[in-house]
């Protein structure tokens, strides 16, 4: 049975005045699951490819603790798992909420990841 969702754009900004952005993860929350997990780029490629060396030194600095960050958040409401992702936005990190329907949150989270955030090889 399909139940709603929302899954969430990880995205490197790291000029805010440019607004420039690249994908590097995404997540997915179903609060009727009780399910929340979240996936992300485990090289730098892309971003460097964008915005230079720069990208590589901050992310290899702050990339995993931001993924960890949304990957230790326990299912919530809705509302205070966009004020957990509010709180952490900036610092050239950007998270995009949307709704979406799901049967199977883990094979749609991984889909997502392949179709947004994934470099097609």
């Amino acid at each position: 049975m399909k139940t709603k969702a929302y899954y969430t754009l990880i995205q490197y900004c790291p000029d805010a005045g440019r607004t420039e952005r690249v994908n590097i993860g995404i997540a997915l929350f179903c609060p009727e699951r009780s399910f929340l997990d979240a996936l992300g780029i485990d090289t730098y490629d892309r971003p460097v490819a964008w915005f230079g060396e720069q990208a590589r030194g901050y992310l290899s600095a702050f990339w995993a603790s931001e993924l960890h960050y949304v990957q230790s958040l326990r299912p919530m409401s809705f509302a205070d798992y966009c004020q957990a992702l509010a709180d952490r936005s900036g610092n050239n990190f950007r998270f995009f909420t949307r709704p979406m329907t799901t049967e199977d949150p883990k094979a749609d989270l991984i889909q997502l990841y392949k179709d947004l955030v994934e470099v097609a090889k």
